[in-house]
């Protein structure tokens, strides 16, 4: 699989996307929800959240692998305005996931979307991600880069030399591709 496959508004989901090998993850999932991933991605997301755990912090999966319906519905239904385009979304190949802190309410954030920016769980995520093969796919002030706003939450997994080397070039996906 390529890790580094880009998916935007100008690189559309290919229709292969079902072949893909989607499973339910074993991570802390927000209120139990089951979260459906693609497999590449689950031992590494695993060592990810249990590395954090032993530091005290507390990720749950928000969000993960969505068909092309679900983007659809999530797009259409216009509760979240920074829902990509359905057929644009990196969570239709189950290589995104949305990343957030317990103790933060969906009533929460509905109100501020950004508020997880402002927890330990956050900071530790930044200077971490990478090395479990994960970046922040839409850092702040790389939204020229990205043409996506800033979204702390969401994370792209790209195997972990790849991620090491983004991190290391201070590149987006959409550079670091280039």
């Amino acid at each position: 699989m390529d890790f580094l496959v880009l998916i935007n508004k100008d690189n559309k989901v290919k229709d292969d996307v079902k072949s893909f090998d989607i499973i339910k993850t074993s991570c802390s999932t927000y209120n139990k929800e089951e979260i459906l991933v693609n497999k590449v991605i689950e031992d590494d997301l695993i060592n990810m959240f249990n590395a954090a755990k032993s530091k005290g912090l507390n990720l749950y999966v928000s969000s993960g692998y969505r068909s092309i319906e679900e983007q659809t519905e999530i797009y259409d239904n216009g509760k979240n305005p920074l829902a990509a385009i359905p057929g644009c979304s990196e969570h239709q190949v189950g290589l995104a996931i949305d990343i957030i802190h317990s103790e933060i309410s969906k009533d929460d954030l509905e109100k501020n979307p950004y508020i997880f920016e402002d927890t330990k769980e956050f900071e530790w995520l930044i200077k971490n991600c990478y090395k479990y093969g994960f970046i922040l796919r839409y850092p702040k002030g790389k939204e020229n880069k990205t043409l996506i706003p800033y979204e702390p939450w969401h994370y792209r997994y790209v195997g972990i030399n790849n991620a090491i080397k983004i991190q290391k070039s201070k590149k987006v996906l959409e550079e670091y591709v280039n």
